[in-house]
């Protein structure tokens, strides 16, 4: 079975490959189905998943899952939220991005530096599907002052979990690949699969 990943980033798609490598699936990346690039427009992680899956699946011919996953702090009204990769700038790099984070909650302590990091997927059989599947997952955590561990992407350095009391960056990629709100959303995800009409190679 066939099903286009809506993403061009390559540790995402990676991190995908991870979390599906038992399910009975070929995941192919956009570029591999020559999809052209996307303005998304999405006010919502839903919204924003939803769009680039459709997008992915009009281009492809193929079945499509997308995720928008987001930084949401409370103190700051949610934000960065679904503009948490371009944060400071759409070619920023992204200590770029945990420094403006970092500027912005500088004055904050304790609880006042509570956040969560968000994942909205959504999965398309065709890019009219009038019934897609939407699975949702988060994560709370504190923000540290300064990142710690060398692991996993974007903000996960700066993103305390308290119940393992270490940050994302310093979890290894099993426990982040069995934990985070990708892969929990992406594993209820992968429950609705086997009884959905896929597109066979």
């Amino acid at each position: 079975m066939k099903i286009v990943i809506a993403t061009r980033n390559a540790d995402k798609f990676a991190q995908i490959q991870a979390i599906y490598r038992n399910v009975p699936v070929k995941l192919l990346s956009l570029d591999a189905c020559d999809v052209p690039p996307l303005e998304n427009p999405g006010l919502s992680f839903v919204e924003k998943a939803l769009i680039k899956a459709r997008h992915a699946a009009k281009y492809s011919g193929l079945p499509s899952i997308a995720d928008d996953t987001g930084l949401a702090v409370d103190a700051l009204g949610g934000a960065p939220g679904i503009h948490s990769s371009h944060y400071a700038g759409f070619k920023a790099p992204i200590e770029a991005h945990q420094q403006k984070l970092l500027k912005a909650i500088a004055s904050l302590e304790g609880e006042q530096r509570a956040a969560r990091f968000y994942c909205a997927i959504a999965f398309v059989l065709h890019a009219h599907d009038p019934i897609p599947i939407i699975c949702q997952a988060e994560w709370e955590g504190v923000l540290l002052k300064t990142p710690r561990g060398t692991g996993g992407f974007g903000y996960d350095p700066l993103f305390y979990l308290t119940d393992h009391q270490c940050t994302i960056a310093e979890l290894s990629d099993d426990i982040r690949n069995q934990f985070s709100p990708r892969a929990r959303a992406l594993k209820e995800l992968a429950t609705h699969l086997p009884s959905l009409e896929l597109v066979e190679e």
